[in-house]
């Protein structure tokens, strides 16, 4: 199911409350911090790669998933030149992709 959110930061804080389960987060230092002090868990990032800011992270590949970036770009970026990640919250139960 999808909710409409009003921005991340709603989405975000739904997520590290326990209210939501999952969503698609923009991987930036923030989010990084709370992954690091185990408020959520970043799955995967959606790129064909992992990304050098967040090397403990697996990417979509590695569970089987085709990485939804476009084919030119090699990579999944914002406009701003971020990337995205699935992140969990710590409350969720686990998550298998396969």
């Amino acid at each position: 199911m999808s909710v409409p959110y009003k921005g991340a930061g709603p989405s975000f804080a739904d997520l590290v409350s326990g209210q939501i389960q999952m969503i698609v987060v923009n991987v930036i230092s923030q989010v990084l911090d709370f992954h690091a002090a185990q408020k959520i868990r970043l799955l995967a990032v959606n790129s064909a790669a992992r990304i050098n800011s967040a090397l403990d992270i697996r990417h979509q590949r590695e569970d089987g998933i085709a990485a939804t970036a476009p084919a030119t770009s090699g990579t999944n970026r914002t406009s701003r030149g971020v990337h995205s990640a699935v992140a969990m919250g710590s409350k969720a139960d686990n998550i298998c992709f396969n």
